[in-house]
């Protein structure tokens, strides 16, 4: 039965409107929003066969809950586009870590994994445009409340680019999930309306005209009675859904004549419900025995499911099956689904709901049973069902076949960066553990789930969710090589909550439990160890542990290995300023890279090179670099290592006095960073942003991008950036004589220094310290502060660091008028800077210089 589309005028209308904007170049994105039944679902379609017309790329799909599979839906869409038009489907799968450091060095070191996240929805983005380059593109998600963490994931990336592109997206949802309180969803729709680019359309209720223009159609008459179309509008509120149900129900009981236009009885005396449930309920009820059978074995099979599957649950022969089927569709129960041959779904939410919650706990744990195992022989190797078997295994009671698939689809999920999906899939797993009863199979189980879940937490820096996983594992594991790689799994959320003594204690005793010929397993620990003493600020240890890494991995003979270790040992190295050295290391490092085509690793070795290479003065080369590793960063689509680069850009030209220069590429850094939602990359440009403008005395600029340097660390607990942004908002408020202010942020910055145990970020503290009594003119108190930042920098070997405070110390002696001590120290620094070609600090120092001559002059 064909319902007349009406009602809608307006929202076509404006749907209608995008489509132009789109064709020009400038894409629109929208949510359509409503309560159950008000006819989101028949918007979507009626308005994609519109856009279809008009020569739009269509890609309509639905989430659903009970398939939370990563990305699914719209990879779904993508498949049947691509197998229509025969195209290659370059839709990337793969974990691949990395790490950004305060001076956005490249690790190797796995650790928060966005960025990967980030290059996958870019491979996305990258196939859109390339679609949407020929033809505009729509993207329709139907029932977006259910949609897995991947696809709002997609979705939310998606509305921040989509003006880029020649493409209209629309998301539907209920707006009752949306009120029901924090998850995923909500998260996701509240970032995207913060950030203002997808406003929503609410779908109202029908007027008694369209009301009115539905019944006709469902009792087969252009006229229907006046009175009973104003009931029904009354009755269901002209919600859309309802007013179709109730069309149905009078159809199926009989109770209008056609021939004469109205109703049998009068409208009083038909028994109508309250809720479009209760009237699903009661034509139910009405239905044969085998029809009935059929419909239960549907809604326990899902919101959609394949004919296949459907039959072998029922074990019921072809014909009699499609006859039942054939009058569901019919009776408007159950519809074709889309694109997808022998595949059916609910024609509605309610309706499944409603089928599902009438079948008795007995008769549903009998159907689920039989349903995991017909999914199971027809796709038990398909990963995106693993989820599906597993949620009906554990409903049908078969809990050691649920609790396996249940993992294989979390370690998928995981893989796809899904991590929502890994997690609940992992806490189902966890609720049934006690029921298991083969002590074997629950030991296997436990550590494999918690693993899991622990690296689920730990890539989404909820390092004590982690941790408390990452335990739960070691409690039951045995096996000492299982041991060994948990405890290593341990240390890195304790790395990254600056636990670093917890972190160097779990790493050593896992270190003491390999065996004495385990040269590969003693050499991944002594480079994590060396990565710990790394993030202490203690230079010195990280690059002995470098070197017996390294001496490790040569008698492991891993070249791959051997090639990250000289890539780590050249870093270290370059901390302490021995530049040569480092320089052959980290070339070493992409000799090996580049003989196993090693991109992103490639890609790191030359940013890092670039780094030592900008120490030693050779800044055209340096820049030469950075070229080399943006062009792979941007070939792999590793967005965010490209804003690495602008980052290191900056630092160049602010080092060269270019300070227009070195905003613009800090700028395009912080752009970046802000739309792929990188929190660590957003804290570190708009500190590096803070600075510049505090440098051109624009407090007020500077004082902004601080404060979201702050509130992006916050984000991710990132001890190490929160003590230099303090530190900063320290310089800041001294320079305009806010001492208490100042000393306030101090002792926050000093604070976070010693919970970290970061002697570089200690330093730093103490010399804002300085920086502030030098404003308040107590000078000996100011020299003490820079001296003891001077001492740690030289025990971890930071050159330029130190000279840079003999500048800070050089203008304390001028004020001081103590001017021998402050030439001699800028004489100093000046050597330095120009062995670096940091023109911008010579300009600096020579002014300080002049200003020496001056004072002496008077």
């Amino acid at each position: 039965m064909n319902i007349p589309f009406v009602g809608r005028e307006k929202e076509i209308k404006l749907l209608s409107e995008a489509m132009g904007e789109v064709r020009s170049g400038r894409g629109r994105a929208f949510f359509i929003t409503g309560p159950v039944g008000i006819g989101k679902t028949r918007l979507l379609r009626e308005f994609s066969q519109h856009a279809e017309k008009n020569g739009f790329v269509v890609l309509f799909c639905r989430a659903i809950d009970e398939k939370a599979v990563p990305y699914l839906p719209v990879k779904d869409a993508l498949d049947e586009y691509m197998s229509k038009h025969r195209e290659e489907q370059p839709l990337p799968i793969g974990l691949i870590g990395a790490l950004s450091s305060t001076q956005e060095v490249e690790f190797a070191q796995t650790n928060v994994l966005a960025r990967e996240k980030t290059r996958l929805l870019e491979r996305y983005l990258g196939l859109f445009e390339k679609l949407s380059s020929s033809a505009p593109v729509l993207l329709a998600i139907d029932d977006l409340h259910w949609a897995d963490s991947g696809t709002l994931s997609l979705f939310h990336y998606i509305t921040r680019n989509v003006s880029e592109l020649r493409m209209l997206v629309l998301g539907a949802y209920t707006d009752e999930y949306f009120r029901g309180g924090r998850n995923t969803f909500v998260d996701t729709v509240q970032h995207i309306n913060i950030e203002r680019k997808c406003p929503a359309i609410t779908l109202h209720p029908f007027t008694v005209d369209d009301v009115s223009v539905v019944l006709g159609s469902i009792l087969g008459t252009w006229k229907v009675p006046e009175d009973f179309v104003y009931a029904v509008h009354r009755r269901t509120g002209g919600n859309p859904l309802f007013v179709e149900e109730v069309g149905r129900s009078i159809v199926e009981q009989g109770l209008f004549d056609i021939n004469e236009r109205k109703l049998k009885v009068n409208f009083s005396q038909i028994q109508l419900p309250d809720s479009v449930k209760t009237m699903i309920s009661q034509r139910i009820a009405n239905l044969d025995e085998n029809t009935t059978k059929v419909l239960r074995a549907c809604a326990v099979l899902g919101r959609e499911f394949e004919y296949e599957v459907l039959k072998n649950t029922l074990e019921m022969d072809d014909e009699t099956l499609l006859e039942v089927i054939d009058n569901l569709i019919t009776t408007g129960y159950i519809d074709q689904g889309e694109g997808v041959e022998e595949t059916y779904r609910f024609v509605h939410n309610p309706m499944w709901e409603v089928v599902y919650t009438s079948i008795s706990a007995p008769r549903r744990r009998m159907l689920h049973k039989k349903a995991g195992e017909e999914l199971e022989k027809a796709h038990g190797k398909e990963r995106k069902y693993w989820s599906e078997i597993g949620r009906h295994y554990f409903l049908g009671g078969e809990l050691n076949k649920g609790a396996t698939y249940k993992i294989l689809a979390a370690e998928d999920a995981l893989t796809n960066y899904a991590i929502e999906e890994c997690v609940d899939a992992c806490e189902e797993v966890i609720k049934v553990l006690p029921n298991i009863s083969d002590n074997d199979f629950k030991q296997d189980c436990t550590i494999k789930t918690y693993t899991l879940l622990g690296d689920a937490r730990y890539i989404v820096c909820e390092y004590d969710e982690a941790i408390t996983a990452y335990e739960s594992a070691l409690k039951v594991a045995t096996d000492r090589n299982t041991r060994i790689n948990l405890m290593i799994k341990l240390s890195y959320p304790h790395l990254g909550k600056g636990n670093l003594d917890k972190c160097l204690a779990i790493l050593e005793g896992a270190f003491g439990m390999l065996a004495e010929n385990d040269h590969a397993g003693r050499a991944e620990i002594l480079k994590n160890i060396g990565w710990a003493y790394e993030k202490k600020g203690e230079f010195l240890k990280a690059v002995e542990c470098y070197k017996k890494s390294l001496l490790m991995s040569e008698k492991a003979g891993e070249e791959i290995t051997i090639g990250e270790v000289y890539h780590r040992l050249g870093t270290g190295l370059w901390y302490l300023g021995e530049l040569k050295d480092a320089l052959r290391f980290l070339e070493r490092g992409l000799e090996i890279r580049k003989k196993h085509n090693l991109k992103k690793g490639i890609a790191g070795s030359y940013n890092n090179i670039a780094i030592v290479l900008k120490d030693m003065g050779d800044i055209l080369k340096a820049m030469e670099y950075y070229e080399y590793a943006k062009k792979i960063y941007e070939e792999i689509g590793d967005i965010s290592g490209v804003a690495t680069v602008y980052h290191n850009l900056a630092i160049i030209y602010s080092l060269l006095g270019e300070d227009a220069k070195a905003i613009e590429f800090d700028k395009k850094d912080l752009e970046i960073s802000r739309r792929i939602g990188d929190a660590p990359s957003q804290a570190l440009a708009a500190y590096a942003l803070g600075e510049c403008y505090q440098d051109m005395k624009d407090y007020a600029t500077a004082m902004n991008y601080y404060n979201e340097a702050i509130q992006a660390s916050e984000r991710y607990d990132d001890k190490r950036m929160l003590g230099w942004s303090f530190a900063a908002l320290a310089r800041l408020h001294a320079e305009n004589g806010k001492f208490d202010e100042a000393e306030k942020y101090l002792d926050m910055a000093m604070k976070y220094a010693e919970a970290t145990g970061n002697k570089e970020l200690l330093g730093v503290a103490y010399t804002s310290r300085g920086d502030v009594l030098l404003y308040e003119k107590k000078f000996e108190a100011s020299e003490r502060e820079y001296q003891k930042a001077i001492e740690i920098y030289r025990e971890v070997g930071q050159v330029e660091s130190i000279q840079s405070t003999n500048y800070a110390l050089a203008k304390l002696y001028i004020a001081w008028e103590k001017y021998e001590l402050a030439r001699r120290l800028l004489f100093e620094a000046r050597d330095f800077y120009i062995k670096i070609n940091g023109k911008g600090m010579i300009k600096k120092i020579d002014e300080e210089l002049k200003r020496i001559e001056e004072n002496e002059k008077i």
